[in-house]
C-alpha cells in the first residue's frame, strides 16, 4: 500500500482532468496517456519483480506510471488557443470554507471506500499471502476490464444529457 499510495492524487487528478479534456476533443490525447501509464506499469512491475521489491514496488510501479500518465495529459493545458485555462484569481476564496464543508460528506463517503480494501487486503494477506492477494488483484483488473465498455457508455451518455439539459432541450434529453 505504501508504494500504490503516494500514485492515488494523480490517479484522482487524471480522472478529473480527462472528463474537461474531452470536452474540448482531447480524447486522443486521453487514449495515448491511458496507454502510456498502461505501458509503463507494465515495464516497472516487471523491473521491480526482477529487482525484488514484491508488493511494494509493483505499487511504487503503478504510482510512477501514474505521475507519467497525468503529466503527458497535462500538455495539454499548454497551448494557448485552449477554451479551458487555468485562472487561480477567478476562485472564490472567501466561500472556500462552506465549499469544504459541504463537500466533507464525500471525503468521509471515499475515505470509507479506501479503508475497505485496505482491511479486505490485510485479511486476505493473513489468510492467503501473496498468492492470495495476486488472486483478488487478477480478479480485480478482469472486473476493471469488464467496466471499461460501461464506463464509457455511462460518460458519454451523461455528457450529451448534460449538453442538451443545459441547452433547455426536453426533447432531446427523453429521446
Amino acid at each position: 500500500m505504501r508504494g500504490l499510495s503516494s500514485g492515488s492524487i494523480p490517479l484522482i487528478l487524471y480522472v478529473i482532468f480527462a472528463s474537461y479534456i474531452q470536452l474540448e476533443n482531447g480524447s486522443r490525447l486521453i487514449q495515448i496517456s491511458s496507454l502510456l501509464g498502461a505501458v509503463t506499469d507494465i515495464a516497472f512491475d516487471v523491473i521491480a519483480v526482477k529487482l525484488g521489491m514484491g508488493l511494494f514496488g509493483m505499487g511504487l510501479a503503478t504510482s510512477i506510471s501514474s505521475y507519467l500518465s497525468l503529466a503527458l495529459l497535462l500538455t495539454f493545458f499548454l497551448k494557448k488557443d485552449r477554451m479551458l485555462k487555468f485562472d487561480f484569481s477567478v476562485l472564490p476564496w472567501k466561500e472556500l470554507g462552506s465549499i469544504f464543508s459541504l463537500g466533507s460528506v464525500k471525503v468521509f463517503k471515499r475515505l470509507a471506500n479506501v479503508i475497505r480494501p485496505i482491511c479486505m487486503n490485510a485479511i486476505i494477506i493473513g489468510a492467503a499471502g501473496v498468492l492470495g492477494m495476486s488472486a483478488l488483484s487478477i480478479q480485480n483488473n478482469f472486473i476493471n476490464f469488464l467496466e471499461i465498455p460501461m464506463t464509457g457508455i455511462g460518460g458519454a451518455t451523461s455528457m450529451l444529457i448534460g449538453i442538451a439539459y443545459g441547452e433547455k432541450s426536453k426533447r432531446t434529453v427523453f429521446r
